[in-house]
């Protein structure tokens, strides 16, 4: 819980939920859908095809380029 949003300022999070994959140099890597479930507010798929975080998670630990580095998060604004 970010209750002080400090690493909300300091990533500059919008939305509820949005991920960020960070490199030990505070660099972003990926930053945005967890998966490609919801599409939209309130429409989800009835299936994943995207799984956006656990793909840059496991590119970055393999020492691989992360191809996707950007996608818009889907969810709530987050209230500064």
């Amino acid at each position: 819980i970010d209750t002080n949003q400090v690493l909300t300022n300091y990533l500059n999070a919008e939305i509820t939920p949005e991920c960020f994959v960070i490199d030990s140099n505070l660099n972003i890597l990926y930053m945005g859908l967890i998966d490609d479930w919801v599409k939209e507010l309130g429409r989800k798929s009835q299936f994943i095809q995207n799984d956006y975080l656990i793909n840059a998670l496991n590119l970055y630990l393999n020492n691989k380029s992360i191809q996707i580095k950007e996608t818009q998060a889907i969810g709530c604004i987050i209230q500064k």
